[in-house]
């Protein structure tokens, strides 16, 4: 079975991508919790049935910046970390491409002085989810 990656930010395309509502800021807990209550109805959407103007819900790529890719090359699940003051989730399979964390660093892995990039918080302002 084949997969698709984001080459800008290393994002794996899931089917409930497309159903982050509009509005909601992507990565905020409120649009994880928005996903969590419309889970059961949610309609699987293969990538290539996508709108053409459908974008990474991380970095903004258009989907012709994804790439294929077989199962047994994504990553291997990673804790992720919720920012308490915003709702930020950091996510190792993600990174943070804008302040250069590259895909695959766990937040244990993150500099010192790393601050959410949606409020500053420090790393001390995250925990475990």
């Amino acid at each position: 079975m084949k997969g698709w990656k984001c080459k800008k930010c290393g994002h794996i395309y899931e089917n409930m991508d497309a159903k982050i509502r509009d509005g909601l800021p992507n990565g905020s807990m409120l649009a994880f919790i928005d996903m969590l209550e419309v889970e059961e109805s949610l309609d699987d959407i293969p990538f290539e049935d996508l709108p053409t103007d459908w974008v990474c819900p991380f970095c903004q790529a258009s989907k012709e910046e994804f790439e294929a890719i077989e199962d047994e090359k994504k990553a291997p699940p990673s804790e992720k970390w919720l920012c308490n003051p915003c709702g930020y989730i950091y996510d190792p399979n993600v990174g943070d491409p804008d302040s250069d964390i590259p895909v695959g660093t766990e937040f244990k892995d993150l500099p010192d002085n790393w601050v959410c990039p949606l409020c500053g918080a420090s790393k001390d302002d995250f925990s475990v989810i």
